[in-house]
């Protein structure tokens, strides 16, 4: 190929990954641009043009580099949410892993049988759990988007100054509503049963039948979870205000709960019936997956340095 002719395959390569409305101005500004600089190069005589110009091209720089002075790209994911999505990404796939490690190995298996729960493990709960890394990078890019394209509605609010207070009367309300809810999960049928005056079909009973392997252990441990929770409510509508120690049991609760409710969906089958089992499998994933943000708000109310901007101001 002669001077002309890579120059012109060059250009080519580079305007064929901008967008259409682009490429025929940058077309002729970049053949300008490269002709001129071959030009001075082989000013002189005797110049071997061709020789020049593959010189000049690999100086310039790859045509994929050079497309992107033309239009910078954008990341998928903002570099300020790096650090969160590594972290939301790996403590998930954690809580995975521990979960499928459970299911399997618990009860203890004979050693010799160890080797099949491992292999069972991985092929179950072990390249499930590399979904949670995909859902999480599609929802950081999709805030990254919604900032793009809504900036101006977007913008920075001042954040309200921390207070340590509570709403005694909301954290009492929820405690109600959150032992009426339990409680209905623990006597469901039964309550069925009596608002319907004994007429409820048999079917619509045998649908929150729980299965006893979840009743044995599982369920007994999920349920003290949840009582502790409740009680926190009532301890910090008491209280009137958060304190040291209840952030930190908080966070704990918090964590251990995500943990369990994991270790309830992949250990087996919660309720007889399949199509309540799947839903109720559904909310606890939900769950699992708020309690772990929480997690994280927790956390970084708990490192935030408190009275640093008066210091900063003195």
């Amino acid at each position: 190929m002669n001077a002309d002719e890579l120059i012109d395959s060059y250009v080519s390569d580079v305007v064929v990954q901008l967008p259409r409305r682009q490429r025929d101005d940058v077309a002729a500004e970049l053949r300008t641009l490269l002709r001129d600089e071959l030009a001075e190069r082989a000013a002189g005589p005797g110049a071997d043009r061709d020789g020049l110009a593959r010189e000049l091209l690999n100086a310039f720089g790859h045509p994929n580099e050079v497309a992107l002075r033309y239009r910078p790209a954008r990341p998928l994911i903002d570099p300020v949410d790096t650090r969160r999505v590594v972290k939301t990404s790996v403590i998930g796939v954690a809580v995975i892993w521990v979960a499928g490690l459970i299911e399997v190995l618990w009860p203890p298996v004979p050693y010799d049988d160890a080797l099949l729960a491992i292999r069972d493990w991985w092929l179950g709960a072990g390249l499930a759990a590399l979904w949670w890394p995909g859902a999480v990078g599609v929802a950081f890019a999709g805030t990254a988007w919604a900032r793009r394209h809504w900036a101006r509605r977007l913008t920075w609010q001042p954040r309200p100054p921390s207070s340590d207070r509570v709403n005694r009367a909301a954290n009492l309300t929820g405690g109600f509503f959150a032992l009426v809810g339990t409680a209905l999960l623990i006597w469901f049928p039964r309550v069925l049963d009596q608002l319907s005056g004994g007429r409820a079909a048999q079917s619509a009973l045998d649908a929150f039948v729980y299965d006893a392997d979840f009743l044995r252990v599982r369920g007994p441990i999920l349920l003290a979870l949840m009582l502790a929770q409740i009680a926190l409510l009532v301890v910090l509508a008491v209280r009137g205000r958060w304190e040291s120690v209840t952030r930190r049991i908080s966070l704990g609760l918090t964590a251990l709960s995500a943990v369990v409710m994991a270790w309830c969906v992949l250990a087996g089958p919660i309720f007889v019936a399949r199509p309540t089992d799947e839903f109720m499998k559904l909310a606890l994933v939900v769950s699992a997956l708020w309690s772990l943000i929480e997690v994280f708000r927790q956390l970084r109310r708990l490192r935030r340095p408190r009275g640093s901007v008066s210091a900063v101001a003195g």
